[in-house]
């Protein structure tokens, strides 16, 4: 109706937009955040879910019948184990986040074709670049692990090594969902900036409340930490790719 006020994901379709929503209106509109924020709650926690699956397969030779003197190769094939659990488990939460935002970001578009066009390539970068990273990384923190440390320093690098790659294409696949041009490299940085502040809460909380779960281990020791781990990197990477998806408005110049 003619006076009838539009929101911001309507802008697109009133000015004939061709059915898109975001192509003149904000992006960060109540539905955008919604949808993102869902995504990446949802992403978390099929993230956590796979990952117990996958330290449910590989428990056998994690948590082995300990022999009353352990040889070297056991040692290794535990040390093995883990690195191959947790390259697993990382690959599939890259790949969940992406495919999560990516989908939501083609669903604040309001257009099916843009949602699975989006989930796909989050779902391929998500995935690809995680088990890229994890591969290069979990033999190389194991290698330098020191179950007696206290330092924070070096497990959260790792961690926001690891964990960012989900955050990147996460948000890098919710900006190609909204269509909107160049929208993805905000929120490919904004995703992953998300991701590693979310890292960063994971870190202190999990010292501060949970100082017996070994949440400094690459993969940590408990699935309540676990949980809390998948589930703040998907929020993190959602948030941090809606306030980066619209250009900060530019102040009016100064009257004379």
């Amino acid at each position: 109706m003619p006076g009838e006020p539009t929101s911001g994901l309507d802008i697109g379709v009133e000015h004939g937009g061709g059915g898109s929503g975001l192509e003149a209106g904000r992006i960060a509109t109540r539905r955008g955040w919604v949808l993102a924020v869902a995504a990446g709650a949802l992403a978390g926690l099929a993230a956590w879910g796979a990952g117990e699956e996958v330290q449910r397969a590989y428990r056998p030779t994690l948590t082995p019948t300990m022999k009353p003197v352990p040889t070297l190769e056991d040692s290794l094939k535990i040390t093995r184990a883990r690195v191959s659990s947790g390259i697993a488990a990382v690959t599939a939460a890259g790949a969940l986040v992406g495919m999560a935002l990516g989908a939501a970001g083609g669903a604040a578009r309001r257009s099916v074709g843009a949602t699975i066009k989006a989930g796909v390539v989050g779902v391929l970068a998500g995935g690809l670049a995680a088990a890229g990273v994890a591969s290069v990384l979990m033999p190389l923190l194991y290698a330098k692990l020191d179950p007696q440390s206290t330092d924070l320093a070096v497990p959260l690098l790792g961690h926001i090594a690891l964990w960012s790659t989900a955050g990147f294409a996460g948000g890098l696949a919710f900006g190609i969902g909204t269509g909107r041009k160049g929208v993805w490299l905000r929120t490919a940085v904004g995703g992953l900036v998300g991701a590693a502040l979310a890292t960063v809460v994971y870190e202190l909380a999990g010292a501060l409340l949970f100082p017996t779960h070994r949440t400094h281990l690459p993969v940590a020791g408990s699935p309540e930490t676990r949980a809390m781990a998948q589930v703040l990197v998907g929020l993190g990477a959602a948030i941090g790719a809606i306030v980066a998806a619209d250009e900060a408005k530019k102040k009016p110049p100064a009257q004379v």
